[in-house]
């Protein structure tokens, strides 16, 4: 089964996040905090690796 799954994933693309993508992913998130499908505000910035 997991070689079935190595043979048909998607190949990604792994790169830093730019700022467009950050305040993308910030805006998820605080929709997903006011719709409380998660417990607390997540700050992204806080956890994005540095460039």
């Amino acid at each position: 089964m997991l070689t079935l799954w190595f043979q048909h994933r998607c190949d990604l693309l792994i790169r830093p996040l730019d700022a467009a993508a950050i305040e993308t992913q910030q805006r998820i998130a605080d929709l997903f905090f006011a719709n409380r499908l998660i417990p607390r505000a997540v700050q992204v910035r806080e956890v994005v690796f540095p460039q």
